[in-house]
């Protein structure tokens, strides 16, 4: 019997940006030629700071997040803050299998980086990566 390839549906700007706006009203977007741009607020718990984030997909590549303040910081006799890209930026899921364009951000990566921001807290707080995951080379 033949296998058939069927291909994912990917998912445009215009439809993620939709996903986010009805999950994250307060998310503001911007786009650019290939590239979206969401600038919102994220709170991973009710006693948690606020972090004003950014998330930048461009489609030709994975979405990337930052920390746009308050800036993420390093605890004292540490040499860098855990599941960090160069940048201090969130290494948030694993990208050759967590993340495809079938996939919708507002469900996924908005999520996932909340979660990142909580495990922060609680490593600059006690110094322990609860987090777990894997950091793949950058090349």
């Amino acid at each position: 019997m033949p296998k058939f390839f069927i291909p994912k549906k990917i998912i445009t700007l215009a439809i993620q940006n939709q996903n986010i706006k009805l999950k994250f009203p307060d998310f503001f977007y911007r786009w650019s030629g290939n590239t979206g741009v969401w600038i919102g607020t994220i709170k991973p718990t009710p006693i948690s700071t606020s972090y004003n984030v950014k998330i930048i997909y461009k489609f030709t590549d994975i979405p990337k997040v930052e920390v746009i303040e308050p800036d993420l910081k390093i605890r004292e006799g540490e040499i860098k803050i855990p599941h960090t890209y160069s940048g201090k930026r969130p290494c948030i899921y694993y990208p050759k299998t967590d993340w495809d364009k079938s996939k919708l951000i507002a469900t996924t990566v908005i999520p996932w980086f909340a979660l990142w921001l909580y495990y922060y807290e609680i490593w600059f707080a006690t110094g322990e990566w609860l987090g777990g995951g894997r950091h793949p080379e950058i090349k």
